[in-house]
């Protein structure tokens, strides 16, 4: 009833005095940092007395790759889901799952036994409208027999052609044809069962030679993704890495996700293990300065003053000092950053053995 009516319990009271505490903890611990920075600065003795061993890295200008790192899928551009194009019963299956197939090589047939007879009816047929029709238009030049007959014997005639090719374009429907050259990745029908176009794809093909992985960037990348740009693919269940390029770049973001779609297609024969639908990690490469200082991020340390510094070696065995640099930090990828100012090349940076270091300790190398 205290609590409901506002007062705090012991248990929140406790949380309170905790929260205080740790808050006291962390600012002591500053304050307790900048003193030892301060003391050591001071106690010029211990610098002069013992010098700290470090080890150096000499500054040289080179290549900055920056990338965005992304997560994509694998798709073939060519993966197919192939139906009947007319219902039937399905009386031939010619493939098989994992079998290598030809655009327009028949996969299944269906049920063609009426469609036979009728062709043959109409063949029949066309023979003898086409004797009638022939002998309608010998009469016709020897002015013989009327206009009308004539005309009746090459409607016929032409109107059975074209029900006979009509028949006969039906037939070919009955022939399951793969659209793409490919592999049968699944077989969906037997003989005997009913196959229909509005049910479910009789067979699905894939490509695996034509694939690409494609990518959902965000939309504040747009500027930043350009057709071509390098591409390095990370497999995890395989283990492998592989290269690429942008090959697509959709030209709509899509107001839901406020992505929009890039696509990068990759040469399958550089791992035959790739598959539709794997997933990987994509690094596009937006930006490479050429010639430009980076350094690891965790030598860049800061000051009192929040001002970014490095500390080098100045002076050389047995009179080494670390002197700090003040920097200007670019962009970084990884465990690297761009230093826009303050270092130059041939200068010394110190390392291993940075930590605790302050500005004019004595310092010796390994």
């Amino acid at each position: 009833m205290l609590a409901a009516c506002g007062q705090e319990s012991p248990l929140q009271t406790k949380k309170a005095q905790l929260a205080e505490y740790k808050a006291e903890v962390d600012r002591l611990k500053v304050l307790i940092t900048g003193l030892e920075k301060e003391i050591a600065q001071l106690d010029t003795s211990g610098i002069e007395a013992e010098p700290k061993l470090v080890t150096l890295q000499p500054v040289e200008p080179g290549e900055f790759k920056h990338y965005i790192d992304l997560q994509g899928s694998v798709e073939a551009e060519d993966n197919i889901v192939v139906q009947p194009a007319i219902p039937g019963i399905v009386t031939k299956v010619h493939v098989s799952e994992g079998d290598h197939v030809s655009t327009g090589q028949v996969l299944a047939e269906t049920d063609s036994r009426a469609l036979r007879e009728n062709i043959a009816q109409l063949q029949t047929n066309l023979d003898l409208a086409k004797t009638a029709y022939e002998k309608q238009e010998r009469l016709w030049k020897q002015k013989i027999g009327s206009e009308m007959q004539f005309l009746q014997a090459k409607t016929q005639y032409e109107s059975l052609q074209k029900s006979l090719a009509a028949a006969q374009t039906q037939l070919d429907m009955t022939r399951i044809k793969s659209p793409i050259n490919g592999v049968i990745d699944e077989v969906n029908v037997k003989p005997g069962e009913f196959a229909n176009p509005s049910i479910y794809g009789a067979f699905h093909v894939v490509n695996t030679s034509r694939m690409k992985v494609a990518l959902k960037v965000p939309d504040s990348y747009v500027s930043n993704v350009k057709m071509g740009a390098p591409v390095q693919i990370y497999f995890k269940d395989l283990g492998d890495t592989i290269s690429g390029a942008v090959s697509f770049i959709s030209k709509a973001v899509n107001a839901m996700s406020r992505t929009f779609a890039v696509e990068v297609r990759i040469n399958a024969g550089e791992n035959p293990n790739i598959r539709p639908n794997m997933l990987a990690s994509v690094s596009i490469n937006d930006e490479k300065l050429p010639e430009v200082i980076h350094v690891l991020s965790n030598l860049v340390q800061k000051d009192q003053e929040g001002r970014s510094y490095i500390l080098i070696a100045d002076g050389n065995n047995p009179k080494m000092k670390a002197k700090k640099k003040i920097v200007t930090s670019g962009i970084s990828y990884g465990d690297r950053i761009v230093i826009t100012e303050g270092l130059q090349a041939g200068d010394r940076i110190i390392l291993t053995g940075f930590k605790d270091l302050v500005d004019g300790q004595n310092i010796a190398t390994m």
